[in-house]
């Protein structure tokens, strides 16, 4: 259907041309359309969304992913050396294994993305993140979070405000060293089991998602220029606490856990969705895989402790292959989030293989341990210049780096000392 009903207008037009493919689909169920005329439905779609001034929706029924994915490799000679033929022979390995409304919800999201180009970093221009947002609107703000969450704020103007006024000085750093910019959605608490914590229905929880990137696109339109790229990311955390976690998920079930969240925010149109502070594998393999399922790109942010390795001991290097392994390597890149550079400089110091998906540095403010800072009463804010060289320091052993910023305890003061060490202007 085309989405512009969103606001209940429907003169009776607008799904026609849709409606007519699902009957096509469901009369001729045994058949898959060819790409050629896949691609002529969208065009056709594309330009009705044009006339009525809508955004693109395609509802496509009754697919068969695999044989869809086979008809697309027997049109598509990925070897040829036509660089768009090419793309599609990468998407043809995409859809393979996909099935039903999986599929629907990789060729939803990627049509809704027709009219505009995605931003995801992808290395040709580091992005900047912003700083440690809870953390900045508790101690700086005096803004109560309970649970650590942050996006009941949307729920109020002066909630939304403030948030507003926060993304908008990261955005002004990056206009200012001509970088992009990741703009995180006030997500990191919204799945099911928190927003049930703070009395939220799973329908409200879906919504309040949905409204989270609406209030992005917002400041996107506001904040963005020429030079400065801001991403969309939808931000997703933790099914459980960051560092104790009660119990630990197996793939199948984090991917379940995490569906609703991802497939809410990949709906409402962000460029991808990032995962922060996880700290096992098993709950990261989940998550990349219901993003790809959602056709949503997806980066995957651990969390160390002193040692550099991950709360249940296993090497940062090591995580990063194994969620690689497990899912065919589909995360667009990873980073190191929620602890101090000391802690983790010497595992990156040491080389590897695995470095080459290392993109982004999202570093504490603080030295102090995760068990130190749970039981910390007031802000450690560290020092911005001295995070900032060490970014500096860690920069040569990071031939992947795409995505700078900070986690907790900082602020834009260290962002910009970062952006300043960095040389990004």
């Amino acid at each position: 259907m085309l989405a512009g009903a969103a606001e209940g207008e429907d003169d009776g037009t607008g799904g026609a041309g849709v409606g007519q493919l699902a009957a096509d689909q469901r009369r001729d169920a045994g058949q898959v359309p060819s790409g050629e005329q896949m691609r002529l439905a969208i065009d056709d779609q594309r330009q009705l969304a044009l006339d009525h001034q809508v955004d693109l929706f395609l509802a496509v029924m009754g697919v068969d992913a695999q044989a869809f994915a086979r008809r697309q490799g027997e049109e598509v000679d990925p070897e040829a050396g036509d660089a768009e033929l090419a793309s599609q022979g990468l998407e043809h390995r995409f859809l393979v294994g996909l099935e039903g409304g999986a599929l629907d919800r990789v060729v939803g999201h990627r049509l809704r993305a027709y009219n505009r180009t995605m931003v995801v970093p992808d290395g040709e221009q580091l992005f900047i993140g912003d700083g440690g947002l809870e953390t900045t609107l508790i101690f700086h703000q005096g803004i109560e979070l309970p649970e650590f969450a942050a996006f009941p704020l949307l729920r109020e103007e002066a909630g939304r405000e403030a948030l507003r006024r926060y993304y908008g000085d990261f955005a002004g750093i990056a206009r200012d060293h001509r970088a992009g910019f990741i703009l995180d959605t006030p997500t990191w608490r919204a799945s099911p089991n928190w927003g049930e914590r703070l009395g939220y229905s799973a329908a409200e929880v879906a919504d309040v998602n949905r409204e989270a990137v609406q209030l992005a696109e917002e400041i996107r339109a506001a904040e963005a220029g020429p030079g400065t790229p801001i991403a969309i990311c939808g931000s997703v955390g933790p099914e459980g606490d960051a560092y104790r976690p009660e119990r630990f998920l197996s793939a199948e079930e984090a991917e379940r856990y995490h569906s609703s969240q991802i497939g809410a925010l990949a709906g409402a149109g962000v460029d991808m969705v990032a995962a922060y502070t996880l700290c096992y594998v098993e709950e990261a393999v989940g998550i990349v895989r219901a993003a790809a399922a959602a056709g949503c790109p997806v980066s995957i942010a651990f969390t160390v402790e002193t040692d550099g390795r991950l709360p249940n001991e296993e090497p940062l290097g090591e995580a990063i292959e194994r969620v690689d392994a497990e899912t065919a390597g589909a995360s667009a890149y990873f980073m190191v989030n929620c602890a101090h550079t000391s802690h983790f400089a010497e595992e990156i110091e040491s080389g590897g293989t695995w470095l080459e998906r290392l993109g982004g540095i999202r570093a504490n403010a603080s030295r102090l341990s995760h068990a130190e800072l749970d039981e910390a009463d007031d802000l450690d804010d560290g020092d911005p210049a001295e995070m900032a060289a060490e970014y500096a320091e860690l920069r040569p052993s990071l031939p992947a780096l795409r995505v700078v910023g900070g986690c907790c305890g900082t602020d834009r003061r260290h962002v910009a000392r970062i952006c300043a060490a960095l040389d990004l202007s």
